[in-house]
């Protein structure tokens, strides 16, 4: 691991009135948040002493006391020391300042106690375990937490130095290289696109294929102008009217209605059972774009998809936060494909996870980081933990519930069609036939009715039920 030097000062002082000037020199270090400074004094041109502090200890957490750390004497160190000490192993419990970024499912917090929230999400759990093994606390705070949603709000925090290191599904990027010290051995964040199925699942959708909720309502109009236009022509028979130039076209226009709705519903129902069904869903970019979809996602992901080259020219970024473009993907109708964070479960929420899949394999893995002050002390030292914690599998633990790829994989109809079953075919050619039975009945008793009178009495007072 590369050490980062720049991080480390060296000051040579004269030894007059050392002691004063040291510890305003370390008061300012630390109100600078500057860790690693060394203050050389030298008497008559040769280094007799070299002095550090130790801001965080057992009684202090702002100590400027300046401490011996060596002695030179007859052209060596008396003292087998290292130059710099380490200095971020142990906090003693003191606080550090921690931004914490509201960015489900990366970071969330519990308001439920307002003296004490709590912390829950994936880069919780990783900044608990540091704040255990580096022995930090991090106090939260109501003050600003109405603004932790508010990205620029916190990167502004940490570019000033009002913080030590932000948390919260912030990624990696090299224009924010130039502002802060970015630890790239975090995490990877997967790009995956969900698409939403085509499918008649219901009873209801059975019966009313082929047509759409539009078409039956425009038929039922029909029928109801029809029953309409019979009364006024019974009415007008009444008044003895002469009803013949408009019963001939009526009845013409009703048979011919007839005659074209049936031959559509035949001509669809025919269409539906010759044609293969089933067609799987798209399950990567090329399938898709060759399917006629069309990819949606939020503007904060545009610089990581500029990379992707099937997607330049067939993505639309909108302006807005997920839960707005999973809004569109529901509501319409066209062919969306909406790229996502993989680890964005609240997904789930919004939808009926039936009706929806998501790519086998993820776009793209974009690396999410910690964001530290620039310059700061505590890279080093969180690039060692977080190694250490990945070695051990614990970031992996923290992250693997957080998979919308793999709570698809695991449910059961995964990149299944689905479509009219042998159960549901059955369930309707029930109804069939207990309708055609129904309607043989009606024809038996009105046939008897015509021979036998208690019989067209029975009929009589059905018809005016």
């Amino acid at each position: 691991m590369q050490k980062q030097f720049y991080q480390y000062h060296l000051i040579i002082l004269l030894a007059n009135n050392t002691n004063l000037i040291m510890k305003e020199l370390f008061e300012f270090c630390i109100e600078s948040k500057i860790a690693n400074l060394n203050v050389l004094i030298t008497e008559n041109g040769n280094i007799i002493e070299m002095y550090t502090f130790l801001q965080f200890n057992e009684k202090n957490c702002k100590d400027s006391n300046p401490k011996l750390l060596n002695t030179f004497r007859n052209g060596k160190f008396l003292l087998k020391k290292t130059i710099f000490p380490p200095k971020n192993k142990n906090f003693w419990q003191c606080p550090l300042d921690v931004v914490i970024w509201i960015n489900s499912p990366h970071m969330k917090v519990d308001f439920t106690n307002v003296t004490k929230p709590k912390l829950s999400g994936i880069e919780a759990g990783i900044l608990k375990i540091l704040a255990e093994n580096m022995n930090f606390s991090f106090p939260i705070e109501n003050e600003g937490l109405d603004k932790a949603t508010n990205r620029q709000f916190n990167m502004d925090l940490l570019s000033d130095r009002n913080a030590d290191f932000l948390m919260g599904g912030a990624f990696c990027g090299s224009e924010r290289h130039k502002l802060y010290s970015l630890n790239s051995l975090f995490y990877s964040s997967l790009l995956t696109v969900v698409i939403k199925r085509s499918n008649i699942s219901t009873y209801l959708g059975i019966l009313l294929y082929p047509f759409d909720g539009l078409t039956w309502f425009i038929i039922v109009g029909l029928i109801c102008l029809h029953k309409i236009a019979k009364l006024l022509v019974k009415q007008l028979k009444r008044k003895h009217f002469d009803t013949t130039f408009i019963e001939n076209p009526h009845r013409i226009a009703w048979l011919l209605g007839i005659l074209v709705i049936r031959s559509a519903y035949e001509g669809s129902i025919f269409k539906h059972l010759k044609e293969k069904h089933g067609k799987p869903l798209p399950v990567n970019i090329e399938e898709a774009l060759a399917d006629g979809y069309q990819f949606i996602t939020y503007s904060t992901l545009q610089n990581f998809l500029s990379e992707v080259e099937d997607l330049k020219d067939h993505t639309t970024y909108l302006d807005t936060n997920r839960s707005n473009v999973i809004k569109l993907l529901i509501r319409n109708e066209q062919k969306y494909a909406m790229i996502i964070n993989d680890n964005f479960i609240e997904f789930l929420n919004f939808v009926n996870q039936e009706d929806y899949a998501v790519f086998k394999e993820p776009i793209i893995a974009i690396s999410n980081c910690l964001y530290l002050a620039k310059p700061s002390s505590l890279t080093a030292e969180f690039e060692k933990r977080i190694m250490k914690l990945l070695m051990h599998g614990f970031i992996e633990e923290f992250t693997k519930d957080y998979s919308l790829t793999k709570l698809f994989r695991e449910f059961k109809v995964r990149h299944k069609m689905k479509a009219i079953s042998m159960n549901q075919i059955q369930g309707v050619c029930r109804w069939f036939c207990i309708l055609c039975g129904l309607s043989c009945v009606c024809l038996a008793m009105e046939m008897l009715s015509k021979k036998f009178l208690k019989m067209k009495i029975v009929m009589d007072f059905l018809y005016r039920l």
